[in-house]
């Protein structure tokens, strides 16, 4: 599980940098759509992590 999310934190991380780097004035969509794909992995992988642990300490009980 954490290769996976190491391997979906990397992804992010570049679809952010070339959103950032993306965003000139003919091509702001493009860059917008990146960046918000790549914030949207890591909300994705954050949920995903915080729900994993909460049903790991419910087991624990």
């Amino acid at each position: 599980m954490r290769a996976l999310f190491l391997i979906l934190c990397v992804f992010a991380s570049l679809m952010v940098g070339l959103g950032y780097s993306a965003r000139t004035s003919s091509n702001n969509p493009l860059g917008n759509a990146l960046m918000f794909g790549g914030i949207a992995i890591y909300l994705g992988i954050l949920i995903t992590w915080i729900l994993f642990k909460i049903k790991e300490r419910g087991e624990q009980k």
